[in-house]
């Protein structure tokens, strides 16, 4: 489903940083303002007044994993007239999106110890035999993504489903203030989508071929004076990314930013360093100020560096940075935040339906 905003306008309503594709629209037309998805906040653009008053507009997108509640009030918009939609059901604000499915993705390694650690913090007494899929699962549109790893045990012909989540490990060193900016949150994770600001690497699967990211998020003490231009929403700092065994690895600079979320960020490729002594393990990112003559530390973030040949330490990082959250088998039907609940917005069980005039 495509979408219909003059890209500038709507992101100049909302942040100074104006539109980072303005460049390339006399090249490509789908090049939209950063970030593309519409959320709940916007959804007053294409309300039925506006969108017929202007039926052209610039693309944008929607997103369930983004935001699910932006969906919704366009299908109560273009289905007004009819009442086919199962608002009440408990299921109208939950997103799957499948990341990984063994048979159409082949057999993968560390997807598959990465499984079979979950299975023994669940359960000492289950055999694994095989991972079926991974799902990412967002229960509403402020819920965090969470996986659901599905797996085949010896001990039961129906697959168990483990809810799952990432433990984010970190520090701030309070009151983490530079340049007039205060730092809220560091996250690390992998395949970063730049335009939406969020990791679709929902694993965070990484080994000494990955690009790991680190990301921060900005917010501005307006009472405090800086020297970052007024159209950037972070100041600059440093980097310093270490090895499990604490020794700085490489150093980078980064320089204020635009986000309209007040992120910045920055990847290592590990594969392209210069260096042949690196190591999986627990890995860190300090977070420093870059003020000359000045080397505060502001935060860490630790993350795991995996490798599939060293299988003692691939689960013992497993432990550190997952979380369990749920499970289910025989009930996974009745269970919300699994695959195999009835999904009525989704499921197609019938096809077209003549007199509806809808899919059922």
């Amino acid at each position: 489903m495509l979408l219909l905003i003059p890209c500038r306008r709507l992101v100049l309503a909302a942040s100074p940083t104006g539109c980072r594709c303005e460049s390339l629209k006399k090249v490509v037309d789908w090049c939209g303002c950063s970030p593309l998805v519409f959320t709940k906040d916007h959804t007053h653009k294409f309300a039925v007044k506006n969108a017929v008053a202007k039926p052209f507009y610039f693309a944008r997108k929607f997103e369930s994993l983004v935001d699910i509640d932006a969906i919704a009030l366009a299908e109560l918009q273009v289905m007004r007239d009819r009442a086919l939609l199962h608002r009440n059901d408990v299921m109208f604000n939950v997103t799957f999106v499948n990341h990984y499915k063994a048979d159409i993705d082949g057999y993968s390694v560390h997807f598959s110890l990465m499984a079979e650690t979950l299975l023994s913090m669940h359960s000492k007494e289950s055999d694994f035999v095989s991972l079926v899929r991974i799902d990412v699962v967002k229960m509403h549109s402020s819920a965090p993504h969470q996986m659901i790893f599905t797996i085949q045990t010896r001990s039961s012909p129906v697959p168990l489903q483990l809810l799952v989540e990432r433990k984010l490990v970190s520090n701030i060193v309070s009151p983490a203030i530079t340049d007039g900016f205060k730092l809220e949150v560091i996250m690390a994770g992998i395949d970063i989508d730049h335009k939406e600001e969020f990791f679709r690497g929902i694993t965070a699967y990484a080994d000494l071929n990955s690009s790991p990211t680190v990301a921060l998020r900005w917010s501005r003490v307006y009472e405090l004076a800086t020297t970052v231009n007024e159209t950037k929403t972070s100041p600059p700092i440093r980097f310093t990314w270490r090895g499990p065994n604490q020794k700085a690895i490489a150093t980078q600079k980064l320089r204020p930013y635009d986000s309209i979320r007040g992120t910045q960020f920055a990847s290592l490729n590990l594969q392209k360093l210069n260096t042949t002594n690196l190591k999986p393990g627990m890995w860190s990112v300090v977070v420093q100020t870059d003020a000359e003559g000045s080397s505060e530390i502001l935060g860490s973030v630790w993350f795991p560096i995996y490798s599939t040949e060293n299988q003692t330490l691939f689960r013992s990082l497993v432990r550190d940075f997952f979380i369990i959250k749920d499970s289910c088998a025989t009930e996974c039907s009745s269970t919300t935040w699994s695959t195999f609940h009835p999904d009525p917005k989704s499921d197609i069980l019938v096809g077209f339906d003549k007199e509806s005039q809808t899919l059922a």
